[in-house]
């Protein structure tokens, strides 16, 4: 397993999305399949609920894998070999708060396993200042949240690595 020092948050700048269809999308911009290793959904999976306004309320905060996690991802530049990226689905709407919990607890899992100090956990705008708007998170309230989270990581847990982590669900 390759030595990971941080983690890095994104949006994907749609409202609509999937971790297949954002390997889609950067498959078509010449990349070798998505670039980030976990993908937190809303309710609108593809284009088409999302126009027509038919959505799935069980989708909302579902984790879904990209990329492997021993592979390097493609999320930050210069900073891929050593972090994991991590992508909410989300445009112009609101975030869920379900989603914004599961990204929580599946940050603060993987910095406690990896050993990540909260403060290398960041926004992609935090280093990119061509991302102003990556990923539309107030990042120091974010890192306080999540600090606590991992602090108090509850025995379940290891559950959710085993799950998420581990299994790759």
């Amino acid at each position: 397993m390759r030595k990971i020092n941080s983690i890095f948050i994104h949006h994907s700048a749609s409202n609509f999305g999937s971790a297949k269809l954002i390997d889609l999308w950067h498959k078509e911009r010449g990349w070798s399949g998505i670039g980030y290793h976990y993908v937190v959904l809303n309710c609108y999976p593809n284009a088409d609920m999302y126009k027509t306004g038919f959505f799935d309320p069980n989708l909302i905060g579902t984790i879904e894998k990209g990329r492997n996690l021993e592979e390097v991802g493609s999320h930050v530049a210069g900073h891929n070999s050593n972090s994991i990226g991590i992508c909410l689905v989300h445009g112009d709407l609101p975030y869920f708060d379900a989603q914004l919990e599961s990204y929580r607890m599946l940050v603060a899992t993987l910095a406690n396993y990896f050993k990540v100090p909260v403060e290398n956990i960041k926004g992609h705008c935090e280093v990119d200042k061509k991302k102003p708007l990556c990923p539309s998170l107030d990042m120091e309230k974010e890192r306080k949240i999540i600090s606590e989270l991992m602090i108090n990581m509850p025995d379940v847990a290891r559950d959710f690595y085993r799950r998420y982590i581990e299994n790759g669900k």
